[in-house]
């Protein structure tokens, strides 16, 4: 079972910070070191047993940076333990003694479950500490992967551990029925089946299923049957039905998921436009603004002005990311876009007017992620356009940026009030007291030291690009490693182009560690693969990109089909039949076109099988809000988030 993007991203931050102990990333580990904790597992009850050598006082900590919390107090031994609570203040540990500061180490990762496929409830007769409900659980077989006779989960903070060992509440061992006692409230059930009737009042309780991010079938929204559950405390369905997705057309998508209206991305007060130097310098929507909190000179100690010019100038060089070569494009960042903006400034960039205009502000809680002690609620998204700096009213570049902010939310509770927040937008009009509403949700991930322990205290998760300054768009990815800087990453689930149409892409797809994974749009593309560097330091996007093995009929198209749209350059061409920017670069005054992939297409197979996809994926995006904000703590942690990035 892989874990998903979001404890890649921190893994490799780890790897940046030369901590040492990695191999506490599984669920039982005996490693010890002086003056560092180790020996970590999680127990049946949920808590979490660790032994460590070293002396010193034991302190955990939400993040790799801290803040740093007592946990036990400090001793001369060179042999402790402890058992604590699972929190979310308790996902790294260190040992502190004096001066001497101990390797910071992660909690064992409980990765997100297996694809369930059923699952039922049943109230018990009397509640017990543990919880007032029998979960049962059915996992779908994955050929070639043993089951385990366990498998945890977080609800809510706190970690559950569903068994199939025979000891209680499982009543038959190795029978593939895995059992937990879980805390349900029955008026999250009465709340989901008012909405359902809700939502029969106003339209069609009709919705398509997802399989990832592909339009598989359709179903009516369905209720918990509360009577049986109740009065009977008969077992009920709880998954897929009526515990799936929502509705996916109770929102409207444009003013809770992906925002292009002028009068937020053209805001007077809030964002500023170089074609005619319309609206506020430095608003909180700017281009500017953003990257001078990211930087956050009094954390970092970097003049913003260097910050973003440091980051330019990876265009201007050759840059080498595990094994993978991404070719320089000096001489277009240099005369498109440095040049003209530098003559304007002075000796350094003005950040004031950078020539970026917004073109959509985006909610991401889709891409939440489960995977304690990396649990968080997605991302929030902005996405800029560059504009000719030396004439801005010009059609825009084939250039665009987009920030993406980690939403450092641990718990169901925290995650639900965060989807809430983004819910109350849609019944607001459009106009001042909209964009109010939307800046006190944005400034949560943006403000300077908005997340204390990320790099510069920015929530910042990674700053993509793409562009097309030479005959070919390129997608980057940079982060903010420890330096403070933004260098240039890996992309996401993209493996090096030349493997492309090779027999490597054959073997991982049809690799049953992954297989069950990719079809799920659930997997991670490894740094490397079979001893080789195999995840891509950019993508090349030439119009009509897929992603398939070698000989071409060598994996099943379902497997092929989602393992490429997981790729930055197959979700960008080939396979959505997109032309390439899913929110396009605009014109001031005009808002951006969004890629038929996000509105509703219908796609045949490029690689010839004769399969018809549909994507509809603010649809699902839709569908999946509603559940978030509808539907109750345990339908949430059971549910599988998909961890592509686009």
């Amino acid at each position: 079972m892989k874990a998903n993007q979001t404890i890649n991203r921190f893994v490799r931050a780890i790897t940046a910070l030369a901590l040492p102990f990695l191999g506490l990333c599984c669920l039982a580990q005996t490693q010890s070191s002086f003056n560092s904790p180790g020996g970590f597992h999680y127990n049946s009850d949920g808590t979490l047993s660790l032994q460590w050598t070293g002396p010193g006082t034991l302190e955990s900590s939400p993040g790799l940076f801290g803040p740093w919390t007592e946990v036990t107090s400090g001793s001369p031994s060179y042999i402790g333990n402890a058992r604590v609570p699972v929190t979310g203040n308790t996902g790294f540990f260190r040992l502190h003694a004096g001066a001497r500061v101990g390797s910071v180490l992660p909690a064992p990762i409980i990765p997100p479950l297996p694809a369930i496929q059923s699952a039922t409830i049943q109230r018990l007769a009397a509640p017990t500490a543990a919880g007032d409900t029998l979960l049962q659980v059915v996992f779908q077989q994955q050929p070639g992967v043993p089951a385990s006779l366990s498998n945890f989960f977080v609800l809510d903070d706190q970690v559950y551990m569903l068994r199939d060992d025979g000891v209680y509440p499982d009543q038959t061992a190795n029978d593939g029925t895995y059992s937990a006692i879980v805390p349900l409230n029955t008026n999250d059930l009465v709340a989901w089946n008012n909405h359902v009737d809700e939502v029969a009042a106003t339209g069609n309780i009709t919705e398509p299923v997802f399989t990832g991010r592909i339009v598989t079938s359709s179903n009516q929204l369905s209720k918990f049957d509360i009577t049986n559950f109740i009065v009977a405390h008969a077992p009920i369905p709880f998954l897929p039905f009526p515990c799936s997705l929502g509705a996916s057309d109770f929102y409207n998508p444009g003013k809770t998921l992906l925002i292009t209206d002028l009068s937020v991305v053209q805001d007077p007060t809030r964002t500023w436009d170089p074609c005619g130097g319309v609206g506020t310098q430095m608003g909180p929507w700017t281009f500017g603004y953003l990257m001078s909190n990211m930087c956050n000179q009094p954390v970092s100690g970097i003049n913003p002005s260097d910050f973003v010019m440091t980051w330019l100038r990876n265009w201007e060089f050759n840059e080498t990311v595990n094994f993978d070569t991404v070719q320089q494009r000096s001489n277009q960042i240099v005369t498109q876009v440095i040049n003209g903006w530098l003559s304007g400034s002075g000796t350094n960039l003005n950040l004031a007017t950078a020539p970026f205009r917004l073109l959509a502000i985006v909610n991401r809680i889709d891409l939440r992620s489960h995977a304690f002690p990396y649990d968080n609620a997605g991302e929030c998204r902005f996405v800029f356009g560059v504009v000719d700096p030396s004439n801005p009213c010009s059609t825009p570049l084939p250039f665009t940026v987009i920030f993406e902010y980690d939403v450092p939310m641990k718990g169901c509770t925290a995650i639900k009030n965060w989807a809430n927040q983004w819910a109350a937008l849609n019944s607001i009009p459009f106009g001042p007291g909209f964009n109010a509403a939307l800046e006190a949700i944005t400034d949560q991930v943006t403000l300077a030291g908005a997340d204390p322990t990320k790099p510069n205290f920015s929530a910042l998760n990674q700053l993509r690009s793409n562009d097309e300054l030479t005959f070919t768009w390129d997608l980057r990815e940079f982060i903010i490693n420890s330096s403070g800087y933004l260098v240039e990453n890996t992309v996401k689930n993209t493996p090096a182009g030349n493997f492309n149409n090779t027999g490597i892409i054959t073997t991982f797809c049809n690799d049953p560690t992954y297989t069950a994974n990719i079809l799920a749009d659930n997997f991670t593309v490894p740094l490397v693969y079979l001893s080789t560097p195999f995840l891509g330091a950019h993508a090349l996007a030439p119009a009509g990109t897929f992603w398939n093995g070698s000989p071409p009929l060598s994996i099943p198209p379902p497997t092929r089909i989602h393992f490429s749209l997981n790729t930055c350059n197959g979700c960008h061409t080939g396979e959505t039949a997109t032309a390439f920017t899913h929110v396009s670069p605009r014109s001031f005054g005009a808002p951006s076109s969004l890629s038929a992939f996000l509105t509703g297409e219908n796609v045949l197979d490029p690689a010839g099988s004769g399969i018809t996809n549909r994507y509809a994926d603010l649809q699902r995006r839709v569908a999946d809000l509603d559940m978030v904000v509808h539907k109750p703590c345990l339908c949430l942690s059971l549910q599988r988030t998909i961890t592509m990035p686009h």
